[in-house]
């Protein structure tokens, strides 16, 4: 949207033009979404709107917050040789897909993130992962874990 923005094209030429700079890749993937679709439609002739849906639900980073937080705060060592720089930028890069911009009760989060890096079992962690994010708190995930350790015993 930015080069569309900044080369100002016309609306009906925007889809084309997103489907021209593709890799090989991308181009299929958008091609075989558009032949499952009903009626199957030629990829050209998708709409921007479609191409905007399909990528998003494809490639959104943000999908799985409650787990890309579980392994960032997991996994947050510093490696051998690794200057203070490359830490920082590596911490930050591994920050983007959190959202954490969007956490309206911090203490909540905090403390259901907390649980879940220290939950160490793996049955528990699956079950905490397939709860959207805005629904797991930290009352329901020790809920969740509990059950789950009850059942396996």
């Amino acid at each position: 949207m930015t080069f569309v923005g900044a080369h100002t094209l016309p609306e009906s030429k925007i889809a084309q033009v997103f489907l021209t700079n593709q890799s090989n890749v991308t181009y299929k993937l958008l091609s075989s979404y558009s032949s499952q679709l009903t009626p199957p439609t030629e990829v050209n002739k998708l709409t921007t709107e479609k191409i905007v849906e399909y990528m998003k639900s494809q490639f959104d980073p943000t999908r799985y917050i409650v787990r890309e937080r579980y392994k960032y705060w997991s996994d947050l060592q510093r490696k051998p040789g690794e200057t203070i720089q490359e830490l920082g930028a590596r911490i930050r890069q591994d920050a983007v897909t959190c959202d954490f911009a969007s956490i309206k009760d911090p203490l909540d989060e905090a403390l259901r993130t907390r649980f879940i890096c220290a939950v160490k079992n793996e049955a528990v962690l699956k079950a905490l992962f397939r709860v959207k994010d805005e629904e797991l708190t930290f009352a329901k995930a020790m809920g969740i874990a509990m059950e789950t350790e009850d059942a396996a015993r």
